[in-house]
């Protein structure tokens, strides 16, 4: 008989990376229901729209899916240990900050995918401090910590098994959970992303969230500093202040479509991204399209970039980022081998590795 599966995620309120690996989830697994702490409605994928939806009470307060999400953070974990999951033989959460603390159900099984154990309760909490009202998130972080990191240690107990976006991202499970954990990279629509015969045009790119860990400001100034077009895809909390920043060698166009995105990938001279990820979708898309990529030498961001597709640089270090910008630009790279690097994270070696994961449950 088939085995009655809930999804979990912790907050469904935009698309992004992590909303990705939820979809392809519900595409594998065929769950009958979805529980998250709050949802704003946003369509995400034609599947998870479907399904029926289970909230926190926080879906009840003013601004909680909206401008004042981050503002109630603190009552999260509180609203995750008064969530109940339906009745499901086996809850699957996809978690970067709460859910991982479910309670399953009486009988059934807990399988967390974990995209990275709460951030700013930890060394992530530096990156926050950049900004407007960054000294206050500071404070406000540091006051908080303490409670995030108690409540997440515990979270890290309650499932059966623990399934890490990466190796980098395994290495934090076990610090902060005490756990091992199985790498699982996420999946990549390298069927979507894929080359062409669009020439390469005289631009940086860059696309993400525009928040303060992912160090947008740091691919400014190197734009900047030489003479380089750059051309920002995303938004976030920091996107007004980063434009206000930017100088005529930056082209901010918000959230494109996915068919634009992927003419982006093919056209840009390179992609660039210099801040500490755990995984790092982007950088596989620009990949799949046979676009060179220049990334920081720590975290996801270098188990993907490996010799023969782009280019790591300490992204601590000025000189280090400027030269290395040189020899990405100068070296004459393979599409094919980029292609080749992106397809070891597509859609299908994601799936037998999930599947391969619930049989040692079982399932």
């Amino acid at each position: 008989m088939k085995p009655q599966i809930v999804l979990a995620h912790d907050w469904l309120v935009e698309p992004r990376g992590g909303e990705q690996v939820l979809a392809r989830l519900a595409e594998v697994l065929q769950p009958y229901s979805i529980v998250t702490l709050v949802d704003s409605g946003v369509s995400l994928d034609a599947r998870l729209d479907t399904l029926p939806r289970t909230t926190s009470w926080l879906q009840h307060l003013p601004g909680a899916s909206g401008r004042l999400r981050r503002v109630l953070t603190p009552l999260m974990p509180l609203a995750v240990r008064s969530t109940s999951v339906p009745d499901c033989d086996l809850l699957v959460s996809s978690s970067s900050a709460f859910v991982a603390g479910l309670r399953a159900p009486k009988g059934a099984k807990h399988v967390c995918y974990c995209h990275a154990p709460i951030r700013w309760a930890r060394e992530g909490r530096t990156a926050y401090r950049s900004g407007p009202g960054g000294l206050l998130r500071g404070l406000m972080l540091d006051v908080a910590a303490p409670w995030f990191r108690w409540f997440d240690r515990r979270a890290g107990e309650q499932p059966d098994l623990v399934l890490a976006n990466s190796g980098h991202t395994a290495n934090r499970i076990q610090t902060a959970w005490g756990r091992d954990a199985a790498v699982v990279y996420p999946p990549v629509r390298t069927h979507f992303f894929t080359p062409d015969a669009s020439p390469r045009e005289d631009f940086l790119l860059w696309v993400g969230a525009i928040e303060p860990a992912k160090r947008l400001d740091r691919v400014m100034a190197l734009a900047k500093r030489q003479g380089q077009r750059l051309v920002v895809v995303g938004e976030g909390s920091q996107s007004a202040r980063m434009r206000r920043m930017a100088g005529e060698h930056t082209t901010f166009l918000g959230r494109v479509s996915d068919e634009r995105l992927r003419e982006l990938y093919r056209t840009a001279a390179a992609f660039v991204q210099l801040h500490e990820e755990d995984f790092g979708i982007t950088v596989v898309e620009a990949l799949a399209c046979g676009c060179p990529v220049m990334v920081h030498c720590t975290g996801g961001h270098a188990e993907i970039v490996t010799d023969g597709v782009g280019v790591q640089v300490d992204a601590e270090n000025e000189a280090a980022i400027d030269e290395g910008l040189v020899r990405l630009l100068e070296h004459a790279w393979d599409p094919a081998q980029l292609e080749a690097r992106a397809r070891n994270f597509s859609p299908s070696v994601f799936d037998e590795s999930i599947k391969a994961a619930l049989r040692q449950l079982g399932f």
